[in-house]
């Protein structure tokens, strides 16, 4: 299923510059069932992201293949 763009919001981090690189958050995408590497590939490199009121059931193997230094989901 698609994402509805309208309820889709992905913000940049409200950390410090030294902490921000990398870290990513993502609200409000309610129409987001299922994650999937097309809907990451723009974010290479994240260390740090954050999911919230989302409907997210699934998420695919590989989505994370460009992020190899992702700590904390």
């Amino acid at each position: 299923m698609s994402p509805n763009k309208q309820n889709r919001r992905v913000i940049g981090s409200s950390f410090p510059n030294n902490w921000s690189k990398g870290a990513r958050h993502i609200e409000n995408w309610t129409g987001l069932q299922t994650l999937r590497d097309v809907d990451m590939e723009l974010y290479t490199g994240l260390q740090r992201l954050t999911i919230t009121r989302s409907n997210l059931h699934m998420i695919q193997s590989r989505v994370f293949s460009k992020n190899p230094y992702l700590r904390y989901m």
